[in-house]
């Protein structure tokens, strides 16, 4: 979707800003996992303690052409901010795939019909959801545990002997992965 594009620049951005603060403050070219960059970031902000370990979750920057490396980095993050500013202005309205998506759904042989949609992202799940809520009745969408168990109850009463009111029944799901497996969503 538009919106994870968008969402990818931004983690991009924010990887490099963070990988070329650590090679400039700190003087090591970070190697370790992602998910940790935004702790190490966070800590020496706050002038914590860093636990470096070499090869593990960095490479001293000396063994490296530093300015080489920073300038790149610096290419890299221009790069970045010019695909911002240039997808700044897609809007729903353009995307051609949600548009054929809501297409599809108020279809004759889709209406009122039990719909789920499953994405990878969560950002696309949230957007999709947005955009479809005003134009079809009984939509909802689930990404991670919150509300999980409501929603599929109000999904799949009658496999899920759950007594709902006509009204909360939903008729589009729009969800990521965590409904892929194990549950009965079969009415």
């Amino acid at each position: 979707s538009i919106q994870a594009f968008k969402d990818s620049i931004d983690t991009h951005l924010k990887v490099h800003h963070s990988f070329k603060k650590i090679l400039e403050d700190e003087n090591k070219v970070w190697i370790g996992e992602l998910d940790d960059l935004e702790d190490i970031i966070e800590k020496l902000e706050n002038g914590d303690e860093v636990d470096w370990v070499e090869r593990e979750n960095y490479y001293d920057a000396d063994k490296f052409d530093k300015g080489q490396l920073s300038r790149d980095l610096a290419t890299d993050i221009e790069i970045f901010e010019l695909m911002k500013d240039y997808t700044s202005n897609l809007k729903a309205e353009n995307d051609d795939k949600l548009l054929r998506l809501i297409e599809l759904l108020k279809s004759d042989e889709l209406l009122g019909k039990k719909i789920i949609i499953f994405s990878c992202f969560e950002s696309t799940v949230k957007y999709l959801y947005e955009n479809i809520k005003t134009i079809l009745p009984k939509v909802d969408y689930i990404a991670g545990g919150k509300g999980l168990y409501d929603k599929i109850k109000r999904f799949a009463p009658v496999a899920n002997k759950a007594k709902i009111r006509p009204e909360e029944e939903i008729k589009v799901l729009i969800t990521t992965e965590v409904l892929s497996e194990g549950l009965n969503l079969q009415d």
